[in-house]
């Protein structure tokens, strides 16, 4: 966290690497550290729908107090927080191992929407769940990926089946500052802006940035 401003200002520095951990959606595919926010309070963590992010931005300061004294509880938090860094810092992958040196190469994925994590509700279904899937597996084989999609200012839709049997739509809008999504900003920390010249007055697009792991997803608002 050094040399950054942090948006969780109740984390106590020994468990300041925990909002690192949130930004990343390795979390969502690593039970252990799924674990590490649910053992912060079970209730919390169900009450946000599973958001890392916005548990730990509600969470009051003696909840963290009493978790950054309890030798169990950090003895789980170093071994996950020891298990992320040793992996977004490998320097082998199978990929760099069986197919080239990563670092020659940079693939470009797009898609129209990725399912993550119900956390980041801007997927329709299955075709979505796929491409969040590839990301993830990309990530873990160390394939040199990088992402883009769109932000969906609204989300999507759920969809559940009423009394009377009929299909109901429900809004679902994502909060982005209460998820793990950031900003992509410039030297002077405004959002980045570019411009698409497809018509006429041509299109500004917004940047949003989601780390899979390894893998870079970029979308645009």
């Amino acid at each position: 966290m050094k040399g950054k401003t942090s948006i969780m200002p109740n984390l106590p520095e020994r468990l300041g690497e925990m909002e690192d951990l949130a930004q990343n959606l390795w979390w969502s595919w690593h039970p252990e550290a799924r674990m590490l926010f649910k053992m912060l309070d079970r209730r919390a963590w169900k009450e946000s729908g599973h958001n890392p992010v916005k548990m730990l931005k509600e969470l009051p300061a003696d909840t963290f107090k009493t978790a950054a004294g309890d030798s169990g509880y950090l003895g789980h938090y170093d071994a996950v927080l020891s298990s992320f860094k040793t992996y977004m810092e490998a320097k082998e992958s199978w990929f760099s191992r069986t197919v080239a040196d990563s670092s020659s190469y940079t693939i470009a994925y797009f898609s129209a929407e990725y399912g993550l994590h119900h956390s980041l509700p801007f997927y329709a279904g299955g075709l979505g769940f796929l491409a969040g899937d590839f990301l993830k597996e990309c990530s873990d084989l160390g394939v040199p990926v990088v992402a883009i999609g769109f932000m969906y200012p609204e989300g999507y839709v759920r969809q559940r089946i009423q009394e009377d049997g009929w299909q109901e739509s429900l809004d679902q809008v994502l909060d982005r500052d209460d998820a793990s999504v950031s900003r992509v900003t410039d030297e002077k920390g405004n959002q980045v802006i570019i411009e698409v010249p497809l018509t006429d007055p041509p299109i500004h697009v917004a940047l949003w940035r989601i780390s899979v792991g390894r893998v870079p997803l970029y979308l645009l608002d």
